[in-house]
């Protein structure tokens, strides 16, 4: 009445019709002399319309994506209950309050994504990152399109999200498992295969190029069994077999494999069946590990056990030489000094006396070889170190028709280093070289050369055998490696030989020579400011004629000397060959023999062995000593020690309370020589009575 129109949706409930229909109405006020006389209305059917708007919008407030309306400025406009639960707001009129801007996390990544959506029809799928109302962030993938107007501008976005929070979370937690497998099985020190029951690999880890020289991928397309031993491939398929059809549970064998480069590798398999979700034997897990290394190791103990074992022997075997060399050697210096002998007997006793010297030298070689190194480093005469070396071998170069060319250098430096562990590498370049030679030959040659510079002396072994092939060189001084026949050699020679060199501070090289053979060559530093102390020649006493300490016979004359020692031969020689230089001389066997003796009458000297035997025990000479020494009154007799044993100087003898000892095998003319320094500075207080 008063607009004289209206517009608006009307229910209608039509004839016949139960359901209600919806009109959308446009009525006009029909006027005739200003005053309604009738009302026209334009009605159109909106029920299907109004049917569908009630559908989407019961769809927008249940979909469990998130649905929004958002404009060009950064306004919402709308939003489901969904997206305002996945955002933490408690309204939907708190989250229209709120611009785009301020649940973005990357603003770049929103100018982004409205670019995108501005030149595509519809973007799908792309993953965005929101910001909830409490402040955490959640993943969502984003659909989105533009609504534009007849004139081609945007005036609304809408689309919808997904919360993917959870599965990323679960697809990271899925990759650091995935990983942290990888990377188990590639830090896993063995190789892992896993074979089908139709025997193809399904799985090769990395640690086949570290143990056998293939890549994953080369032996994953190998049939099973391509690398393995023809002997030993027989009882891995049985095994194979057996874990298959459930036979076995899980077994070990040890297996040959080729390695890439051509060599047999020893490989400790250990075979467990592989099960799928059902508990279905889907496969064969085998996990195997190089022991090829070991096995050699363990050889080489046993090899190094029998050869301390017989270190010990010959050390024993030296040992008790020493006293039948020291009665040989006692005497023939006596039968050969003594007054109305001819001339061809004094001959026969010289080369008899030189024969004990040098079967004496031998033993002293022995048991400084075999005893354990001193590890105490002093300034060394490599001139000695060399010569004492081709005295230990000069058996076998000779058996062997190999001659050895080696001239001392004068004026050489000392090192610093250990004997025993230096002799030992000399030792076995020799050895090495005799070998080399042996291989082609029934003679030879080995040169040893010596020279010096500012700071090094060089020792150079050099042969005329087979030679070492170019490509063997760099290797030759690899653990285990060799390049003798099966059987020949360990291949640790030369690894024990550099690492003893590199521990003194030194290297050694080796080189091909063009004519043949093979020169190795130690370097040694040199030792700065100490000169070199020679080696003591072993077992070989001076030859010093009894007419050189007669000129000390006042001094000795008369004096007495009590022997102590349990070897009837020393004893007897002692007591001849001192007792004709006017000394006074009594022999026992026992300490308490030694009491009895000294009850009786004082001594100036007790001659004692250091190792004494009494009823089956043994007994140590240095307690025997203070025994007696404890018991006598004063004047108590001076002590010098007699031993079969090695008896370094210096700090070993004081070490070991050895101030004065005599290392068998000894002759008259040395006894007779200690025993001047031991009483050059007293006077004879005692006589034998």
């Amino acid at each position: 009445m008063d607009r004289r129109h209206w517009e608006g949706i009307v229910q209608i409930r039509l004839k016949s019709q139960s359901s209600v229909f919806y009109f959308d109405c446009v009525a006009h006020a029909m006027m005739r002399a200003d005053k309604i006389h009738g009302i026209t209305i334009l009605a159109r059917d909106v029920t299907a319309l109004r049917k569908n708007e009630a559908r989407f919008t019961e769809l927008f407030e249940s979909l469990q994506e998130g649905i929004y309306i958002i404009t060009p400025e950064g306004s919402i406009l709308d939003a489901n209950p969904a997206l305002v639960r996945m955002l933490g707001y408690e309204s939907k009129e708190d989250l229209l309050k709120r611009e785009v801007a301020e649940i973005f996390v990357d603003q770049a990544e929103r100018k982004l994504l409205q670019e995108q959506v501005e030149h595509q029809s519809m973007l799908q799928g792309r993953e965005i990152t929101l910001i909830r109302k409490d402040g955490t962030s959640i993943v969502c993938l984003n659909t989105a399109a533009a609504v534009r107007d007849n004139a081609g501008n945007v005036v609304r976005y809408q689309g919808a999200v997904m919360d993917i929070t959870e599965r990323r979370e679960m697809e990271r937690r899925l990759h650091q498992q995935q990983e942290f497998a990888r990377r188990l099985v590639d830090s896993f020190p063995d190789l892992i295969l896993v074979l089908d029951t139709s025997a193809n690999y399904t799985f090769v880890s990395p640690r086949s190029k570290e143990i056998l020289g293939f890549e994953p991928e080369e032996i994953a397309a190998m049939d099973f069994g391509h690398c393995g031993h023809p002997e030993d491939m027989p009882a891995v398929l049985v095994l194979y077999g057996d874990i298959v059809a459930g036979r076995q549970t899980f077994a070990s064998l040890e297996v040959r494999i080729r390695h890439k480069l051509g060599e047999w590798r020893r490989i400790r398999f250990n075979f467990s069946p592989l099960w799928d979700a059902k508990g279905e034997n889907e496969g064969v897990v085998l996990s195997g590990r190089d022991v090829t290394d070991l096995k050699r190791l363990e050889e080489q103990l046993i090899q190094a056990e029998k050869l301390a074992a017989m270190g010990q022997m010959l050390a024993g075997v030296a040992h008790e030489l020493n006293n039948p060399l020291t009665a040989i050697l006692g005497v023939t210096e006596l039968l050969r000094e003594r007054e109305g002998t001819d001339d061809p007997t004094k001959r026969q006793l010289e080369l008899t006396h030189r024969q004990a010297r040098r079967a004496a030298r031998i033993v002293q070689n022995l048991l400084e070889f075999s005893r354990p190194a001193s590890p105490h480093k002093k300034s060394l005469d490599v001139n000695s170190l060399v010569e004492r070396t081709l005295q230990l071998h000069e058996h076998s170069l000779r058996r062997n028709n190999i001659e050895v060319e080696f001239r001392p250098e004068s004026g050489l430096p000392g090192v610093i280093g250990d004997a025993n562990q230096l002799i030992q590498v000399f030792l076995n370049l020799v050895t090495n070289a005799e070998q080399a030679i042996r291989e082609i030959r029934d003679s030879g040659r080995i040169q040893v050369r010596l020279t010096s510079n500012a700071s090094r002396v060089r020792v150079t072994v050099q042969d005329d055998g087979i030679g070492i092939r170019p490509e063997a060189l760099p290797r030759i001084f690899d653990p285990f490696y060799t390049t003798k026949r099966p059987g020949g050699g360990t291949g640790l020679g030369l690894s024990i030989c550099m690492s003893i060199i590199r521990e003194h501070g030194g290297n050694i090289e080796a080189e091909t020579l063009p004519a043949g053979g093979t020169a190795f060559t130690v370097s040694l530093p040199i030792a700065i400011g100490q000169p070199p102390e020679p080696l003591p020649a072993p077992a070989d006493v001076r030859d010093v004629p009894l007419e050189a300490v007669r000129p000390a016979a006042e001094l000795l004359k008369d004096r007495t000397v009590l022997v102590l020692d349990d070897e009837e031969s020393i004893r007897m020689l002692l007591d001849e060959g001192l007792s004709a230089q006017g000394l006074q001389v009594d022999c026992v066997a026992t300490v308490e023999e030694a009491l009895t003796h000294l009850k009786r009458s004082p001594y100036d000297v007790l001659l004692c062995d250091l190792h004494l035997s009494s009823g089956g025990f043994a007994v140590d000479g240095r307690d025997a000593a203070r025994r007696i020494l404890e018991t006598v009154s004063a004047p108590k007799p001076a002590v010098i020690y007699m031993t079969g044993d090695l008896v370094e100087g210096g700090e070993d003898t004081a070490r070991r309370d050895l101030h004065f000892c005599l290392q068998k095998p000894f002759r008259i003319s040395e006894v007779l020589a200690m025993l001047r320094d031991v009483l050059a500075a007293a006077p004879a207080e005692t006589r034998h009575g």
